[in-house]
């Protein structure tokens, strides 16, 4: 990666000068030099957000030898010294937790593109989700309530949408009682301020800005696909494909943000109204960061910022840390992801994203699969699929929302298979 994105936290991103981690009550000799196995003698916690004081907010990564502990005065001094900076940490280097709009300045800083600043191209405040098949597992089907619930009290619709002809096909294997759980689910939402949708049913050619040439029988073609690799091979990889075709075309009918069903709002601000990065209105807010818990280093990062908005302050050095990290692995995993998008109604790169899938659909249905989209990512991001900007599209897809929501939950290792 090439540019001007992939920067890490300077003085010059944040105003206050770092505090010396020196004191006045540590010794300031350093301790003898040790060799080898000696080191391997005494082992002391390093921690993963800066490597020295957040001990008291994360869990031990990772364990180094330090001092010979038979060396009482060396062990002694690494003590008083540890002890300092841990109180100094608190106390002079905790900062109060920056509102979302402030957070939003400081990754524009980062990646040196405006983030949340512009007030044009604003996008609907209409969240989608997308779940067909079966019934939901019950703690997807809770995180959907009640983030319903908590969107259409501040104002916003929500949608759910599904796949007749999938269904249709999936209930002669599915039990009735499963098909019943289904239909109840979708009821609870209604009451919760979904309103129940069927992709089929997004290509009528009266709509504002519809695609002439994706009519009903075109989505039913790509849904049949997904359908018999259900029933005849159990596969519901080309289910997640056909949900990558659906969520483009409700995005480019209505607008709004498709957020994946194991994905949560979190402490996302539905007072603000958001609008694309860039100056066109055309590269879509993307910003996932993980597809589950595997990723480490991103879950860790998310869960510190969190424990630290629950508490209302957070250590200066950990948190710009913590923001740059994450900032950049947004922008990274633009190239990779769409488990969010969020996006103006009817944008030229939504279109030519959606003829790319039907081209590489077309040619893969007698194979009886379906494409995946995250080869689709250059063209929403760009449009033309023109590289030379790809590096600051990327970037402009950063939304500044980001570290607000909840991408890793229990139902995202239960998707991938960690856990049962």
């Amino acid at each position: 990666m090439t540019g001007n994105c992939l920067l890490h936290a300077t003085r010059s991103i944040w105003e206050i000068p770092r505090p010396s981690t020196r004191t006045s009550s540590v010794d300031d000799e350093p301790p003898p030099l040790i060799d080898d196995e000696e080191q391997q003698q005494r082992e002391v916690p390093i921690f993963d957000i800066t490597g020295r004081t957040t001990r008291q907010l994360m869990r031990p990564i990772a364990r180094r030898g330090v001092v010979n502990e038979d060396d009482d005065e060396a062990v002694d001094r690494l003590r008083r010294r540890e002890d300092a900076e841990t109180s100094n940490w608190f106390e002079a280097r905790s900062i109060p937790c920056p509102s979302q709009a402030a957070e939003a300045a400081l990754i524009s800083r980062i990646l040196k593109v405006p983030i949340g600043q512009r007030q044009t191209h604003s996008i609907p405040k209409i969240i989608h989700r997308f779940w067909t098949g079966g019934p939901m597992r019950p703690g997807a089907f809770r995180h959907l309530f009640d983030d319903g619930e908590i969107a259409r009290r501040a104002g916003w619709r929500c949608y759910l949408w599904y796949s007749t002809t999938v269904e249709d096909a999936v209930d002669a294997i599915l039990p009735q009682e499963r098909r019943l759980l289904r239909q109840s689910q979708r009821d609870s939402l209604e009451l919760a301020g979904y309103e129940i949708g069927f992709v089929e049913g997004l290509a009528p050619g009266e709509r504002r800005g519809a695609l002439q040439d994706v009519t009903e029988e075109t989505v039913v073609k790509y849904a049949q696909v997904a359908a018999q690799a259900v029933v005849r091979y159990r596969n519901y990889d080309v289910v997640k494909y056909f949900s990558d075709f659906s969520r483009l075309l409700y995005l480019h009918a209505l607008g709004g943000f498709h957020i994946d069903v194991d994905m949560r709002l979190g402490d996302m601000d539905l007072t603000a109204t958001y609008h694309h990065n860039d100056l066109a209105g055309e590269v879509p807010l993307l910003g996932t960061l993980a597809r589950d818990s595997s990723n480490v280093d991103v879950v860790r990062r998310l869960r510190a910022l969190k424990t630290w908005r629950d508490r209302g302050s957070a250590p200066q050095e950990g948190y710009l840390e913590a923001v740059t990290f994450l900032a950049n692995a947004a922008m990274m995993g633009a190239g990779m992801y769409n488990g969010l998008i969020a996006t103006r109604a009817a944008t030229q790169h939504v279109r030519l994203a959606i003829r790319e899938f039907q081209v590489r659909a077309n040619k893969m249905l007698k194979t009886g699969d379906l494409p995946t989209a995250m080869g689709l990512q250059p063209i929403l991001l760009c449009g033309n699929g023109n590289g030379g900007r790809r590096d600051l599209a990327m970037c402009e897809s950063v939304p500044p929302y980001v570290l607000r929501l909840d991408q890793v939950t229990d139902e995202s290792d239960i998707g991938a298979g960690l856990k049962r």
